[in-house]
């Protein structure tokens, strides 16, 4: 029961805070105090109920306008158009360090796990291979991540140029 009385209070501070700062821009930043968000279950929660990232104990709420939703939606269709073995999902919660974020859309090469998809926070699931989100400055921007190793790349095979043609096989 207290945890319940807990998650309405919490509740109710985002929807207050939601109100006093509706400026149009469509983030919304609402600061918590420390370890009022630890509880792995009541960030799932949050991030469900409001749309939420996290950076530390800040909380950030987009406000996505249904013509922004089209565009994602449009885009996810492209991405799977282009790899059906690419898992492609708007708007989920991904863990990297210690902020939780929901990217716009983002494609993963390898599929997060079920427990990844459906409880991100909880069960960690890990940040997109390409990764589409809104800045701020309402500039998108597209992040991709390349895989780590040895040498995830060909060696350029003519070494005293920096560049190779490109040619059809």
């Amino acid at each position: 029961l207290a945890n319940g009385l807990f998650v309405l209070k919490i509740r109710d501070k985002i929807e207050q805070e939601l109100k006093e700062q509706s400026t149009g821009i469509g983030i919304v930043k609402i600061k918590f105090p420390v370890k009022e968000l630890d509880d792995l279950n009541l960030r799932e929660k949050i991030h469900n109920a409001f749309n939420a990232e996290r950076i530390g104990f800040e909380l950030f709420i987009k406000d996505n306008s249904g013509e922004k939703e089209m565009i994602h939606t449009k885009l996810r269709n492209s991405l799977e158009n282009q790899n059906r073995n690419w898992c492609t999902i708007n708007n989920t919660i991904c863990v990297v360090g210690n902020r939780d974020f929901r990217p716009d859309v983002g494609v993963w090469f390898q599929r997060p796990t079920l427990p990844q998809r459906r409880m991100s926070i909880i069960y960690t699931c890990p940040h997109p291979n390409v990764w589409i989100e809104q800045n701020t400055t309402g500039i998108e921007f597209v992040a991709i991540a390349l895989p780590t190793g040895l040498n995830p790349f060909h060696a350029n095979p003519n070494t005293g140029i920096s560049t190779t043609h490109a040619t059809s096989q």
